[in-house]
């Protein structure tokens, strides 16, 4: 995902219009890197017009969940925060 990308659109349209929706529980870093490239194509989402990822997917990320939640956190806290750890 373009955290870039995400982080200005929560800028732009506010935080309480995104969602979180659980589609899949998985218990293996594999399961993760394999489905998360399944539910990227399945939703098209690399396309610009319907989401924010950049690459296809499966390579494990860069952000945490904790840290995810956490930025999450400080941007409802300052709407303005430009850092994205």
């Amino acid at each position: 995902m373009s955290q870039l990308a995400f982080a200005c659109a929560i800028r732009k349209y506010g935080i309480n219009v995104w969602t979180h929706e659980i589609l899949q529980k998985i218990t293996t870093k594999e399961d993760a890197n394999a489905n998360e490239i399944k539910w990227i194509s399945y939703f098209d989402s690399t396309n610009p017009l319907k989401g924010y990822n950049k690459h296809a997917g499966g390579t494990g990320g860069c952000m945490s969940d904790e840290s995810l939640k956490k930025w999450v956190v400080n941007l409802k806290e300052n709407p303005n925060h430009q850092s994205i750890e």
